[in-house]
């Protein structure tokens, strides 16, 4: 059967002709020779595959720690011991932002939760009404003073509580609204209420509502676009380190496998923090992110050193002119996606 598939001299993939004893297809890269496609066959190509995949994760967990392992590896053609490094480096990527989420779950915009703050209010409305039934001087101040107790953060929330910042140069704290109106009104009758005409001020509130209502599905929509703005940090980080070592003659590409390959130890070790931090809550998770700062500086120096042979002293000046440039793209990343992510939630 196999021989007879091999005389037709066609690709059984896309069809196309190719010289009979070529072992691959010069169109499509797939093997010419026909395979019966048994499930010994299957079992063991799934096997071969799954091993093989894992062995690479292995060496490339293992290398990643050592600067310009990998990247000299890959560029030399000795590719088949590790994962892919823009492969590794999307793994990295989305592990770690999946664990940002789960240690972010609770995190709450305002210091407090406004569902609950309104029912604490309606528990004081109802609290006060009661207690204008007692009219003596000392029952009156008896009830005076469990109200300071129980409700003297969410006695102010008729007030104008609402917004208690500019959102993207709109300064909506003019339309006094109150967090109880802000909540518990629909859109057209809070719009109604406080004469918001302006269409551009109406999106805002719009906006500003779904993010402080469900503060913890906000978060994790703005952790889902970051992924696409580390990736295109590294493309501007690359593009920075390019121009550092123009007369270096190296290829964008190599640029790109540094930082690919710096994020995704970073990633990497955060992601180890943040899984040590959800199994045993020590709080540590601060000084582990400071740590992993500084042996990130550290080991980019190391592969900069070794890899473009600079003097000490230069590399010093070029690394500190990086990571200003890097610092500055990720603030400015950042309040991109941040905008993007409250103009789409």
């Amino acid at each position: 059967m196999e021989e007879q598939k091999d005389k037709n001299s066609e690709c059984l993939s896309c069809g196309e002709h190719y010289t009979r004893g070529s072992r691959y297809c010069p169109h499509c890269g797939v093997e010419t020779a026909y395979r019966n496609l048994s499930l010994k066959h299957l079992l063991r190509s799934f096997f071969e595959a799954f091993l093989n995949f894992d062995l690479k994760m292995i060496h490339s967990l293992r290398d990643v720690f050592i600067p310009n392992r990998i990247t000299k590896a890959f560029l030399a053609g000795n590719r088949h011991m590790y994962v892919h490094p823009f492969r590794f480096f999307f793994i990295c990527l989305v592990i770690f932002f999946g664990l940002l989420s789960l240690n972010m779950k609770d995190f709450n915009i305002g210091g407090y939760k406004l569902k609950e703050s309104m029912t604490k209010y309606d528990d004081y409305i109802a609290f006060d009404t009661l207690s204008r039934q007692y009219e003596l001087q000392c029952q009156a101040g008896v009830m005076d003073s469990i109200r300071d107790d129980l409700f003297s953060d969410y006695t102010e929330l008729d007030k104008d509580t609402f917004f208690r910042i500019t959102l993207f140069g709109s300064d909506l704290t003019q339309y006094g609204i109150s967090t109880v109106d802000g909540i518990g009104l629909e859109n057209d009758s809070l719009y109604s209420k406080y004469n918001i005409e302006s269409s551009r001020d109406r999106f805002f509130i719009q906006q500003y509502k779904r993010v402080v209502l469900d503060p913890e599905s906000a978060i994790r929509f703005v952790i889902g676009n970051m992924i696409w703005g580390v990736i295109l940090l590294t493309i501007m980080v690359a593009f920075v380190l390019k121009l550092l070592y123009w007369r270096h003659e190296s290829y964008y590409i190599e640029h790109i496998l540094h930082i690919t390959t710096l994020h995704s130890l970073c990633f990497l070790l955060m992601s180890i923090a943040m899984i040590f931090e959800l199994i045993i809550p020590l709080e540590i998770l601060g000084e582990s992110v400071v740590i992993i700062f500084l042996g990130g500086v550290v080991y980019l120096f190391t592969l900069l050193n070794r890899y473009y042979g600079e003097h000490f002293l230069k590399t010093i000046i070029k690394l500190f002119i990086l990571s200003l440039a890097y610092w500055m793209s990720l603030i400015l990343i950042m309040i991109i996606i941040s905008m993007f992510s409250f103009a789409i939630y």
